[in-house]
């Protein structure tokens, strides 16, 4: 279900965006952090780090331009330990904030969607002190009390007081005052943040209580310990450092093709123990549905607790090397791998964009990475590699005398001036018949090598063809020229004024011997793809493809709700067997009608909705088309968009269960 609220963030927010800090010495005896030198950007960038510690960021929205002039940023999130409750955090990085701006804020939020009884509306200023605006803001403060809205303004000082919990923020962004003024000596001297973490991990519980305690909780699931979390990037390779684990990664990338990545759990039983995982395995069991219950539905890994207990250690599986950690332990391994998952995928799409290679199949044979990129029957593809032996680039000058002559593979070369092509080779493509899932009957799937595989050549349609280019190379080029070389010379042995009916009769025969089948493999969401075939071939999509693999499907329960409404707005259609619908659909009582039906859903919408596995979600599609009755034209816009919404999740997922296959079933 899409988020409801705004999701304009700019590319400085964020965990792996780069950070100017304020370089230079707060004055001795001056409390205030030097905020007001901070330009727009590093004042916003600020307030996410810091709200991030208390607060789960849900949107973001730009309000008018930026700059110290302009109106600022909206933050909507929720604290850890009230998660039903609304905060808006406007943050103004302004020098000085005068009533009538103060003023006009006030009254623009409240013209706003989120003035609602019971939001908490917090404005946060770059500027020293508020003494001018007293009046101003027990007024407005007094305007938002009576309309249910709590509301706070916080200035330098209070910003400064709040990061004093925050060593490795006041780092990022103060490293000279940190330095200087607000560090505590004897914590470097003594390396108490060292000895913190090791007390975070310490196997007698007593111990991590205290330790998390001490960060201002008297759990262990504590949201706090994200303090002394360290995210490092360079290049192709992606870390995180935590008290409990630390996972090393190589990102996919054009010099390694597929990653991998290494954990280290932070345990005395497990010092010096490191698992080394390959990208197929991770992808399969380790990485799933960022924020998916640490369970072993969703994430694989996870073998349960090995005793009876609240509090007892639950089993982890990382490639069969078995481990035991304490529940928080799990947590924040899960935490961490939420952290590297959008990461490494953002890493594959990235890698399959750069090729061309958008939405094929990845093949793994030995040390090399291929592209699948079509399947052709068997025979077509002996008949292109004949002709490309007739058609060796030392034996001729024609425009088809442009491959280096192999009875394997198919090596595209030219060593003279071409029309199409530069100097140097172009391209490598082999045919494959024992790659499960790729090849059926007598064809051949043919893959496309990338460049790296034989040195550094330059990517380009003159140069070496990217993957989308071969393919449509091979397919409108290369094997038309191939029939007409093979009608020719079968021609020559036939009578002159036979000919022309036996070109057609061969031409035909071609044509049908030289079917492409393309290997991509188009997402749903993908240029809204989904809207374009229809709700009904999307439902039977999904119904067909759900539980096809890694990652496990995990919906939230307003997700779960959203799907039980859009059924009932479809049954309100009077179509489909209602005894075979109620057969589908988890119900918590029984129902003889379409009507008991629809109240039965109306109901689970507004509870606690049960937790779905795959099979009850596909039992739940296998409902829908019922009510649907094979078509669509009859539910008006409104309804249609719900159902759409309502499926959103559904088609999420399976676009990345499909871009989990392709980087990680064949290799």
């Amino acid at each position: 279900m899409p988020n409801r609220f705004p999701q304009d963030f700019p590319s400085h927010l964020g965990p792996e965006a780069e950070i100017q800090p304020v370089l230079g010495s707060t004055p001795l005896g001056s409390h205030p952090l030097c905020f007001d030198k901070m330009n727009w950007t590093q004042f916003e960038q600020f307030c996410w780090w810091l709200l991030q510690r208390d607060y789960r960021i849900e949107g973001c929205q730009r309000i008018g331009g930026t700059g110290r002039a302009q109106a600022g940023i909206d933050l909507f999130a929720y604290a850890h330990d009230d998660t039903a409750r609304l905060t808006v955090f406007e943050c103004k990085c302004w020098e000085n904030l005068t009533p009538a701006k103060l003023k006009t804020a006030v009254e623009n939020f409240l013209k706003g969607h989120w003035a609602v009884p019971g939001v908490r509306f917090v404005i946060i200023l770059a500027q020293d002190s508020v003494e001018d605006l007293g009046q101003t803001w027990h007024e407005a403060r007094t305007l938002l009390r009576n309309r249910g809205i709590d509301a706070e303004l916080w200035t330098a000082a209070h910003l400064t007081e709040r990061i004093r919990l925050h060593p490795d923020i006041l780092i990022r962004f103060f490293p000279n005052a940190t330095v200087d003024l607000y560090c505590n000596e004897w914590m470097r001297r003594v390396d108490f943040w060292t000895q913190l973490q090791k007390a975070m991990v310490d196997e007698r519980p007593q111990v991590r209580k205290l330790a998390y305690r001490f960060l201002g909780n008297d759990t262990t699931d504590d949201h706090r310990a994200q303090e002394l979390e360290r995210v490092d990037v360079y290049e192709n390779h992606w870390s995180i450092d935590t008290p409990w684990t630390r996972i090393d990664a190589l990102l996919p990338s054009k010099q390694l093709f597929s990653g991998a990545l290494t954990i280290v759990v932070k345990q005395p039983n497990t010092s010096g123990f490191t698992v080394a995982l390959s990208q197929d395995w991770l992808l399969k069991n380790l990485l799933a549905r960022v924020g998916a219950p640490a369970d072993h539905s969703y994430r694989p890994f996870l073998s349960g607790p090995v005793q009876s207990g609240e509090n007892a250690d639950i089993a982890i599986d990382l490639n069969h090397a078995r481990l035991q950690i304490p529940p928080e332990g799990v947590a924040s391994l899960c935490s961490a791998l939420d952290r590297l998952t959008p990461v490494y995928l953002a890493s594959l799409r990235a890698l399959s964009r750069s090729w061309d290679a958008e939405y094929f199949p990845f093949i793994g044979r030995g040390d090399a990475t291929k592209v699948a990129i079509c399947s052709l029957p068997a025979w077509t593809w002996q008949q292109v590699l004949a002709f490309a032996q007739a058609h060796d680039d030392r034996h001729g000058d024609s425009e088809w005398h442009i491959f280096d002559a192999n009875p394997h593979f198919l090596k595209v070369f030219t060593t003279k001036t071409h029309s199409d092509f530069e100097l140097g080779y172009h391209a490598f493509i082999r045919a494959y018949t024992d790659i499960e899932g790729l090849c059926y009957g007598e064809d051949v799937v043919l893959t496309w090598d990338p460049p790296s595989n034989f040195g550094h050549f330059t990517l380009g349609a003159r140069h070496w063809m990217p993957c989308g280019t071969a393919l449509a190379w091979l397919r409108d080029k290369l094997l038309p020229a191939v029939g007409e070389w093979l009608i020719a010379s079968e021609l020559r042995t036939v009578s002159p004024w036979r000919r022309a009916a036996h070109r057609r009769e061969l031409a035909l025969l071609w044509a049908e011997q030289s079917n492409v089948r393309v290997r991509r493999q188009m997402p749903l969401l993908t240029d809204d793809r989904y809207r374009k075939i229809g709700l009904v071939a999307t439902t039977e999509t999904l119904q067909s493809g759900i539980g096809r693999g890694a990652p496990e499907l995990y919906l939230t329960p307003d997700e779960t709700r959203a799907l039980y409404r859009a059924i009932a707005v479809v049954l309100e259609g009077q179509r489909g067997y209602v005894p075979y619908i109620v057969g589908r659909i988890r119900l918590r009582q029984e129902c003889h009608s379409r009507r008991e039906l629809i109240e039965a859903m109306a109901r689970i919408a507004t509870e606690e909705p049960p937790v779905l596995s795959e099979y009850d979600v596909r039992d739940m599609l296998s409902a829908l088309l019922e009510g649907l009755n094979d078509k669509d034209d009859w539910l008006d816009a409104m309804a249609t968009e719900l159902v759409y919404t309502a499926l959103t999740p559904l088609i999420q997922h399976l676009d990345l269960a499909e871009l989990y296959e392709r980087h990680s079933r064949w290799y």
